[in-house]
């Protein structure tokens, strides 16, 4: 009986007997179906299918005529001549000693990936799994897992600490192995920066690492210190971070230091600044910008526009509604005037997207401006292609979405952006901050050392819109004035019964797939519902799962793929769920003829699938940019009929339909909620209990994450300028902002002595030192 079957089989060979376990499901086109689970690989053992193995183009060199030939002439003991003695197909015409000795190379290598996969198999790891590890390693697969299994979390794609860990145990790694203690450090630090956190205190490390091993807090610390004498991690100030956090947060606060505090300095500008943007005409040519644009700039808009043009660093920050969009407009023709080339960005394709189609300009992800290229040699870095050696060539870069910029993305960003040039950035401080690590944004505008614009006042375009009043209500912590009774209204308000369980799955249904669209006039497929939770029946699998079902179900003419937790067919909205710098990318013409190309798809970034075949799944992106994914690749993907509000920073969509139903406590505060709302562009409908809503409106609670941006700030600034100023590590003062800062700040500092730019090495080298004098106790002075 001929049997189809499916699953992640990344090894196997023609003619090669496959033992599998799984078990039976019926496909909607193809039928009946084995989805295998787990497999083991075997050589065939009968002439026929030997000849089959050897000739189906597995062994470069051998086609089906030669393998019936070397079958008929080594008989039963074929594969075990390839093994011991290749040099023996001399014997066989047509063959020399040199292709003999390739053939038994190759044969080998196909013997060693059989050892390595059935190792790793019976060490409980998937054939995935197994396979991107043996790519890694290759012939020291299994040295490598005996003497340190940990070294898989660092080097592959897909094993974490735990996995790692389950692999050591069954070796036999002790407990308190000084490998498993000093990866489990770092593990606890990543699981902070994917939380948020750049750092953790030493006690707050020390405990989750005993929380997590249940070893000797002694054990731990020396742990700890081993790591740090090794370059793995960097303590400051008692601060533990992951070595490439340090550096950038360094990184990124030298830079703008240097950025703010070199702006007008004669050896760091390429030409002198023009009158107009330098004060004396300013008055005068910002109102022949207003003319030409058509409108009317408010007084601390005027403001805004004048800092940033007579800055080096400036943040613009403010709510929905407050005019930063025509603020960018009028920097942009200000500088456009006088011949500066001005660059624009933003941390998301649908947010760069935005920002072309409001400004009429070319907007570019902040990583397409800097020309990422693939993952650096730590594996946790990206490198890009502008950086200090090789910066953009710009006289203005501005950034929008700075909420959504981590601490990362902003040292390389700072790295490009060359001396003499005006970085402008704006973005809601309110807003959830970034998904990576850090608090960017919030820590540079309470650091109180860069210039500041605050935006408060709503223009009259939005002062009848109920999503940008509602948003500002709630930043307030005020309950939102619902429009329940307004047929032109643009938030609403639909309550349900948390006990009713499917029912409400239905009724958002409903919403998302009939009656938002003949209301707003929408797409269904471009309606997003949003959920604080991923979980539950109001979560997102769940939701993603239902909406698929509704707006693109099954159908014998879609080709579709098991991928984790979901059913993936041609048509789903879907999202990219991690930082993959590897993935290649194209842009098609409308003859399918590649104009464009490059690499990286980003966390977040969300597509429609094109094509299910044999390739892999074709997905188009944000910028049209198509991305080919192959199996393990795959399961970086999610549905994205709905995600978590988190997920939807720095994407706006025409409706959004805010699901609350069963919202767990600690994600009830007032930021979630604000960021929800202001992702709508033309209609917002909360789903949920009214209860929730006030509970979230009047808790304004932060995430709680580590970040030491602030404190590395006033350090660098003490370092380039002499300047000194006092702040506590754990709460800086706040910022001033724009409206009451000193007009001479900049210029009543000391003139700085000679100071020589350092490299990133001199950084690293610096940070070490640091770290090796933590401790070190001068000895009392006797006298």
């Amino acid at each position: 009986e001929l049997l189809i079957i499916t699953g992640n089989m990344p090894d196997v060979e023609v003619g090669e007997h496959l033992d599998c376990k799984g078990g039976f499901q019926e496909h909607p086109r193809y039928g009946r179906q084995f989805q295998v689970k787990s497999y083991e690989r075997s050589l065939p053992n009968d002439k026929e299918t030997m000849e089959r193995y050897l000739g189906s183009g597995m062994i470069v060199g051998i086609g089906p005529k030669l393998a019936s030939r070397i079958v008929e002439t080594f008989g039963d003991d074929t594969f075990t001549i390839l093994e011991t003695q290749p040099e023996r197909l001399e014997e066989i015409k047509g063959i020399s000693l040199k292709k003999a000795c390739d053939i038994g190379e190759q044969f080998a290598q196909k013997a060693e990936s059989r050892t390595v996969m059935i190792y790793l198999t019976k060490l409980g790891l998937t054939p995935g799994m197994a396979m991107n590890i043996y790519k890694t390693f290759g012939a020291k697969t299994i040295s490598t897992v005996e003497a340190n299994p940990y070294l898989l979390a660092e080097k592959v794609s897909g094993i974490g600490f735990k996995k790692a860990d389950e692999i050591a145990r069954m070796a036999g790694l002790a407990e308190d192995a000084p490998a498993r203690l000093k990866a489990a450090a770092s593990y606890v630090l990543t699981d902070a920066s994917m939380n948020g956190s750049t750092y953790l205190p030493r006690p707050d490390l020390l405990q989750r690492m005993f929380d997590l091993l249940q070893v000797d807090y002694q054990e731990l610390e020396n742990a700890v210190d081993q790591a740090e004498a090794g370059g793995v991690l960097i303590e400051k100030d008692g601060c533990v971070y992951l070595k490439h956090l340090a550096l950038a947060e360094r990184m990124a606060a030298r830079r703008l230091v240097e950025l703010d505090q070199f702006f007008s300095g004669p050896d760091h500008r390429a030409k002198e600044e023009p009158a107009s943007l330098s004060g004396s005409h300013f008055k005068k040519d910002l109102e022949q910008s207003q003319q030409r644009l058509g409108l009317t700039l408010s007084d601390e808009q005027r403001s805004a526009v004048e800092m940033a043009l007579t800055s080096g660093v400036s943040i613009i920050t403010g709510g929905p509604g407050t005019g930063k969009t025509t603020i960018i407009k009028v920097l942009l023709d200000l500088l456009e005037q006088e011949g500066r080339k001005c660059l624009l960005a933003a941390p998301t394709g649908k947010a760069a997207k935005r920002m072309e189609e409001t400004t009429g300009r070319e907007a570019r992800t902040i990583h397409r401006l800097l020309g990422a290229s693939g993952a650096g040699e730590d594996g946790q870095t990206l490198e890009f292609q502008q950086d200090q050696d090789h910066p953009l060539e710009a006289d203005a870069v501005i950034v929008d979405e700075m909420s959504m910029v981590d601490i990362s993305l902003m040292a390389s960003l700072t790295e490009a952006v060359p001396d003499g040039c005006r970085l402008i950035m704006l973005g809601d401080k309110d807003q959830l901050p970034s998904v990576g690590p850090g608090s960017v944004l919030k820590d540079m505008v309470d650091c109180d050392l860069l210039p500041v614009a605050k935006l408060t006042r709503i223009y009259r375009q939005d002062l009848d819109s109920g999503i940008t009043a509602n948003a500002h209500r709630i930043n307030r912590g005020e309950a939102p004035v619902l429009e329940n009774s307004r047929a032109d209204g643009d938030f609403y308000f639909i309550p349900i019964d948390p006990a009713a369980g499917l029912k409400n799955q239905l009724t958002l249904t409903d919403l998302v797939r009939s009656r938002l669209p003949r209301f707003t006039h929408a797409k269904s497929m471009d309606i997003q519902v949003l959920t604080p939770q991923k979980k539950g029946d109001m979560g997102v699998i769940a939701l993603n799962k239902v909406l698929q079902q509704a707006l693109n179900p099954p159908s014998k003419t879609k080709e579709e793929i098991e991928s984790g937790q979901y059913v993936f067919r041609v048509g789903d909205k879907v999202m990219q769920t991690r930082n993959n710098y590897e993935l290649e990318w194209n842009v098609r013409n409308k003859y399918s003829l590649v104009i464009g190309s490059g690499k990286g798809v980003y966390n977040g970034d969300c597509g429609r699938i094109l094509r299910i075949d044999h390739e892999g799944v074709l997905v188009r992106f944000d910028q049209d940019h198509d991305v080919l994914y192959d199996l393990p690749s795959l399961r970086q993907l999610t549905l994205a009929y709905a995600m978590t509000i988190h997920k939807s920073q720095g994407s706006e969509s025409p409706v959004v339909v805010i699901a609350l139903c069963g919202v767990s406590p600690v994600l009830r505060y007032r930021s979630i909620l604000y960021t929800a709302i202001t992702r709508a562009r033309k209609c917002a409908v909360i789903v949920g209990e009214w209860q929730t809503v006030l509970q979230m409106t009047a808790n304004n609670r932060q995430e709680t994450r580590y970040s030491g941006l602030c404190r590395a700030l006033i350090d660098q600034w003490k370092l380039v300028s002499g300047q000194q100023n006092n702040c506590s590590q754990s709460n800086c003062t706040p910022g001033r902002g724009l409206e009451d800062k000193e007009p001479d700040l900049m210029s009543s500092l000391p003139a700085p002595g000679p100071y020589k730019r350092p490299s990133i090495d001199q950084i690293a080298r610096d940070m070490q030192e640091e770290t090796d004098m933590d401790g070190f106790e001068e000895e009392e002075d006797p006298i």
